[in-house]
């Protein structure tokens, strides 16, 4: 008979399991401690668990190493950048994985002003999601929607997800509002749009932006009352991308050609039909479309085109009733987005996105007319953003 103990099966298992462990422990989960954007660059500090990483900027690999921290230098102010990090085994497989969209800097920027130059910091991993902004001055809180539902109001700047579905695009809106003159608010509306990548097809080589301006009602009273046409013709409709009749048209068409970047306007004018007291029509007058230009046009490099699209129209029957607007707008090849905007809140205001390949145009922004009043210049504006990070 075996002198030896036998050991027990439960024995074998237990140290089986120390063996393992101890030949290769398994890294920490990998989160995000601090991203730090300046000018021309952008550092990533995440949680640090004695593994390899990669780091990729826009789909390029930009660093492989040890170091729970990268600095991306020499990167262009006032840009968005989108960053995915990946923790890797031992031998070589992605174990873990986050991606982080963020912006640098621009000289000069006034992100009370303008939300273009308002940094949203994005996050994302599996099914979380963390939105950080920055304050906004006179806002004491946001109002926080996903996918148009309401969810929650917070008070500090940053809201963070635990239930995103990975399999379609998130929408997560930011509303807030802030006193600009006495009895009426400014209001602020920050959205965010969040797909999977592997959903994407080919990279984006075209995009259709279309921003109108027109009339809800069929009649509309003129504000001035010593004015000889007391009524104007309205449009008539409602919200549609593809409606033949509006105040003002702005179509832009963003390239990324073989032959080089581009971008293009075409303008379009509706006729203003004016008429007396008892509606009887009086005259027709067209406003000059001159005023819809486009400005701080940057199309030099084959990644990034961005501009401004500027806006002012008014009503060929009296003055003090322009149509002032404005659209900062940002693309990539790789599909991502940035357009934000402030506009008067008359009349209606509507504004579209399409991809080359797609056959309809996407909403991007839509606000009712509050009244021909609020054309006014002390009257408060509304602004408007909108992003998307294709992760």
């Amino acid at each position: 008979m075996n002198s030896k103990m036998i050991p027990s099966p439960l024995a074998v298992l237990l140290s089986f399991a120390l063996m393992v462990r101890t030949a290769y422990s398994m890294p920490a989960s990998l989160e995000a401690d601090s991203i730090q954007a300046n000018t021309d660059s952008i550092r990533i500090d995440w949680s640090d668990s004695d593994a390899k990483y990669c780091v990729y900027r826009d789909g390029q690999l930009v660093y492989t190493g040890t170091e729970s921290r990268y600095e991306d230098a020499n990167l262009q102010p006032g840009f968005t950048y989108s960053y995915r990090i990946d923790t890797l085994s031992e031998t070589d497989e992605t174990i873990d994985s986050l991606s982080i969209q963020t912006e640098t800097d621009k000289p000069g920027r006034t992100p009370l002003d303008h939300l273009n130059d308002l940094r949203v910091t994005t996050v994302v991993k599996k099914d979380k999601v963390s939105l950080d902004w920055e304050d906004i001055q006179g806002a004491s809180e946001y109002s926080i929607f996903k996918n148009k539902e309401y969810v929650t109001t917070v008070k500090d700047s940053a809201y963070t997800d635990y239930q995103m579905d990975a399999d379609k695009a998130n929408i997560y809106n930011i509303v807030a509002k802030r006193k600009k003159v006495p009895l009426y608010d400014e209001e602020i509306d920050i959205e965010k749009t969040i797909a999977n990548a592997e959903n994407l097809n080919e990279p984006i080589r075209r995009w259709h932006l279309r921003y109108a301006t027109f009339l809800a009602d069929r009649w509309v009273k003129n504000p001035n009352p010593f004015s000889d046409y007391v009524w104007f013709k309205g449009d008539h409709r409602g919200y549609d991308a593809s409606a033949s009749s509006f105040r003002t048209r702005a179509d832009v068409t963003v390239c990324f050609c073989p032959e080089g970047p581009s971008v293009e306007l075409k303008r379009s004018v509706g006729a203003t039909r004016g008429y007396d007291a008892n509606k009887h029509f009086r005259e027709s007058r067209t406003s000059p479309s001159g005023g819809i230009k486009l400005q701080e046009v940057n199309a030099s490099g084959r990644s990034r085109i961005s501009f401004k699209l500027k806006h002012t129209v008014g009503n060929p029957f009296g003055k003090g009733m322009d149509i002032d607007y404005e659209v900062h707008a940002e693309f990539d090849r790789n599909g991502n987005y940035k357009l934000s905007g402030v506009h008067d809140q008359a009349p209606h205001h509507e504004a579209y996105l399409k991809e080359s390949d797609r056959s309809a145009f996407k909403i991007v922004h839509q606000a009712d007319s509050k009244g021909l009043l609020w054309l006014a210049s002390p009257m408060p504006k509304k602004r408007w953003s909108k992003s998307n990070f294709n992760y």
